[in-house]
């Protein structure tokens, strides 16, 4: 139940991390400036509390051990990071925009391969997901349903499951919709951060939309995605107020407890 906070920081090597305990208290540094973060673009936290942090300045991801032990050069050779997952099995799902535009897997052996992206099949629904090209994959979420990926760019948001087959759940590839209840009717503006929760649901923040929806990939009441917070203004305002009502200034990310709040 602990939430992490990526500080970017004023400047180069300023950034921090910290660590805010769940049940509230006192928030405590547990990355300070100075130790290794340059221009930090992603973070994801693993079971056992060790941080996997992207850092856009040396290409590649640095590993900070919950023991304190410190690898800035534990992944390199990357481009433009802008999403970090981990599964279960310290596996470290990676999705970098820019030239490469693709989903990079980690093992945690440390061999690596590409999942997604490197093909030629925009818009890739219902196939596999090494046949997938990407525009600008901007988040990354793992869920029951499989790995969720945010294409920005395209506008979409896709799923892949077990078997390694690509889905859209959300998002029509455009900017405007075609259906005000089916996620995949959606004009998605520019998604960008993930998160999903234990019974699958896929929660999205929409930058320029300036709201959180939540997805419903298995349905049977064909309404598969509402607004969750933000009324689509602009703002900081709704406080003690249905989160419905409430504005929001461009989100970036979203993250759930083990409570699904």
């Amino acid at each position: 139940g602990n939430a992490y906070v990526l500080e970017q920081g004023d400047g180069m090597s300023t950034a921090t991390v910290v660590r805010v305990p769940a049940g509230g208290g006192p928030s405590q540094v547990v990355v300070p400036p100075g130790d290794g973060l340059v221009t930090p673009t992603a973070m994801a936290v693993d079971a056992a509390g060790n941080l996997f942090i992207a850092d856009a300045s040396v290409g590649g991801v640095s590993r900070f051990g919950a023991d304190g032990s410190v690898n800035t050069s534990f992944i390199t050779g990357l481009t433009n990071v802008t999403a970090l997952a981990v599964d279960s099995s310290g596996n470290l799902y990676i999705a970098q925009s820019g030239a490469e535009h693709d989903i990079l897997e980690v093992y945690a052996a440390g061999a690596r391969r590409v999942i997604a992206g490197a093909g030629a099949t925009s818009s890739a629904d219902n196939v596999p997901a090494a046949s997938a090209l990407f525009v600008a994959p901007s988040g990354l979420a793992l869920g029951p349903n499989g790995l969720s990926i945010a294409d920005a760019g395209a506008h979409l948001v896709y799923t892949i499951d077990a078997a390694g087959i690509i889905h859209i759940v959300a998002g029509n590839g455009t900017t405007v919709n075609t259906s005000s209840t089916l996620a995949t009717g959606t004009g998605l503006l520019l998604p960008v951060g993930l998160a999903s929760d234990a019974a699958g649901d896929l929660y999205i923040a929409d930058q320029a939309a300036n709201r959180i929806y939540e997805v419903y990939p298995f349905a049977s009441s064909g309404v598969t995605i509402t607004t969750v917070i933000g009324t689509g203004a602009a703002g900081y305002g709704g406080d003690g107020g249905p989160a419905t009502s409430a504005t929001l200034q461009s989100p970036s990310a979203v993250a759930l407890d083990g409570s699904g709040n």
